[in-house]
């Protein structure tokens, strides 16, 4: 699912009314199980971690997600780690280090 799949449920349903082959119909949802986000970091703020200086892509499942960076990637088992804390990783040979996840509520 992504933006994308938004913009044709609005387009379907404003040209047509009818929302199938879109995110609202079942088979839809099943045939793509994935939701992807693409995060793009603003330059001009200035206390940044340099970690997050950089424009990122996630992939996320019922059960996985994956965050892609420019050092590699980061996946979470959402099923063991709901919290996000604990990725494996193929960044670096060590293992990662719990992250804390920070929230804008």
């Amino acid at each position: 699912m992504s933006t994308r799949d938004l913009f044709a449920l609005i387009k379907a349903m404003a040209l047509a009314g009818d929302p199938a082959a879109t995110i609202l119909d079942e088979e839809h949802r099943h045939q793509h199980a994935t939701a992807r986000a693409e995060h793009f970091f603003y330059p001009h703020l200035e206390h940044m971690l340099s970690r997050y200086r950089q424009n990122i892509t996630a992939e996320i499942s019922d059960r996985t997600k994956i965050i892609a960076r420019r050092e590699g990637r980061e996946i979470f088992d959402l099923e063991w780690d709901k919290e996000e804390l604990f990725p494996r990783s193929d960044i670096g040979t060590g293992s990662p280090a719990p992250r804390r996840r920070y929230s804008t509520q």
